[in-house]
């Protein structure tokens, strides 16, 4: 079984429903498995091989889905590339996953251009040309040429459907290869899970290179839905698109609804998003204050937050009735997963206790892209980590605390900068917070805000205040710097390390 093959037997005889709805263009069901048997047969008659690979440089397009399941036919794996990423970051991201060919929309023609001579791609498709121009071939033109039955490949369910590069929030993404088997059985899972069905119309208002949107997305094709793409992220234009058509559910990161909900009252007061049933997020931990803004603002829409991972899946599951009794928890161990908190000889430590999370299930990945030591850092026995630490309580629920290079050790005592981000977003004065360590002389480390405020009237003195109000002393910040916006990777997750940078490389400490 294969994720094209899983698509093929559920949806090809859906006809003329729509699949895909992006920039005012729309592919039906029956458009989608012609067009994906179709470039399945464009990479096999051009000479590429099962296992050869392919990527991609688009922002959110109409064609992704094809290019997906079309390679997923073929055998072929893809990357699909942060656009976000400067030249040389892509440059080093192609010469590490070797691409026979690349797919590009051309706004990025000229990223393309500079790069060309420093990768060994073969063949360059851009996706936006009718013809083939000064070596770019053109996608749509060739795909049109295309016997459009369903191609004859031998698939086996360990072979590779995708090779995605993590969100590097600690340092230099790693290349996750993910196969046929793996993926397939996430979307069954996700589906029954999170109640996608083939009357659903899901709204992907996030980066498809981003593992979360292109997990969900996947789910909805399959199941036979209706997935309505925005190109790129904008707030106004979630809720607009879910009135156009009547979305039904949607996956957003954290900082995504925050931005949502942030939108002025008589902006809101425009558009009836009363249609969507489920609500999804993941990729950092949900604030209270946004779980409590969410619920009460989307009043038909049930609420899912999961803690997963590119290399682990979706490892546990906070469902709508749990949301307000156990909101600063990440859920149980999701269906499939077997949970364990260890400390750093491999045991597991007792509950309420700090340790290293990791899970076992049978759909993780199949290790990092040509790094055997990377790969056998991330296992202990059949378990996985993704480096987070965490607390289980005695109900078996999860309790995310922060990444392990997040914590900070201040006078030999271990801090975790999201209990004290918890707090700061209670206040009404503060959009967006952070919390960081930087070096102290005194304490070997002291922790430092970072602050979006509201308004220009909220002072340092406030807001370490506010933290003694509702933590021991010594989790106060002991200075805080006003910003107008945290750095941000395309998933939502703060770049820590990009605040920490400056205060710690005179020290020669890596943090």
């Amino acid at each position: 079984m294969n994720v094209g093959e899983l698509y093929t037997l559920n949806c090809a005889h859906l006809g003329e429903k729509p699949a895909v709805i992006c920039e005012g263009r729309s592919i039906s069901h029956r458009e989608l498995e012609k067009r994906t048997n179709q470039f399945a047969h464009l990479l096999m008659n051009m000479g590429y091989k099962k296992n050869d690979r392919i990527a991609i440089l688009a922002k959110n397009h109409i064609e992704y889905p094809v290019i997906m399941i079309g390679a997923a036919k073929a055998g072929i794996s893809f990357t699909p590339i942060n656009y976000r990423m400067t030249e040389e970051e892509i440059v080093g991201l192609l010469q590490h996953c070797h691409p026979r060919g690349l797919f590009f929309s051309e706004e990025y023609l000229d990223v393309v251009e500079a790069t060309k001579k420093h990768i060994g791609v073969r063949d360059y498709f851009n996706m936006d040309s009718y013809a083939t121009i000064e070596g770019f071939e053109s996608y749509d033109s060739l795909l049109n040429l295309q016997p459009d039955h369903k191609p004859q490949t031998q698939l086996e369910s360990q072979d590779i459907y995708y090779i995605g590069y993590t969100s590097g929030t600690t340092g230099t993404p790693k290349g996750s290869v993910v196969t046929h088997e793996s993926r397939g059985m996430l979307i069954l899972i996700n589906a029954a899970e999170f109640g996608i069905g083939t009357k659903d119309v899901q709204l992907v208002p996030g980066p498809i290179y981003h593992s979360a949107p292109h997990v969900f997305l996947l789910t909805q094709l399959v199941m036979g839905g209706t997935i309505a793409l925005m190109k790129e992220f904008d707030s106004e234009e979630v809720l607009k698109n879910i009135a156009k058509y009547q979305v039904t559910n949607m996956f957003m990161a954290p900082t995504m609804y925050n931005f949502v909900l942030d939108l002025d009252e008589r902006t809101k007061e425009h558009y009836d998003f009363s249609s969507v049933k489920i609500l999804i997020s993941g990729g950092s931990s949900l604030p209270t204050r946004i779980k409590e803004k969410i619920t009460s603002e989307f009043a038909n829409a049930g609420l899912y937050e999961f803690y997963g991972a590119s290399e682990t899946g979706v490892n546990t599951l906070l469902y709508p009735h749990e949301q307000l009794q156990r909101p600063q928890s990440a859920g149980k161990a999701a269906p499939f997963n077997d949970i364990k908190i260890l400390d750093d000889e491999g045991n597991e430590v007792p509950n309420g206790e700090v340790g290293t999370i990791y899970t076992k299930n049978p759909y993780y990945f199949k290790g990092y892209l040509d790094r055997p030591e990377e790969t056998a850092k991330v296992f202990h026995h059949d378990y996985i980590t993704a480096g987070d630490l965490a607390t289980k309580d005695d109900d078996g629920y999860i309790y995310i605390v922060g990444r392990k290079k997040d914590m900070v050790i201040s006078g030999g005592v271990n801090i975790f900068p999201e209990e004290i981000e918890e707090v700061l977003y209670k206040h009404p004065d503060i959009k967006e917070a952070t919390v960081i360590g930087v070096p102290d002389e005194k304490w070997g480390e002291s922790l430092k805000a970072f602050i979006v405020p509201r308004n220009n009237d909220l002072k340092e003195d406030a807001v370490i205040d506010f933290v003694k109000q509702h933590l021991a002393s010594y989790k106060k910040p002991k200075t805080v710097n006003f910003v107008n916006g945290l750095p941000r990777n395309a998933s939502g997750k703060i770049l820590k390390r990009e605040l920490r940078q400056p205060y710690w490389e005179q020290t020669g400490i890596e943090r």
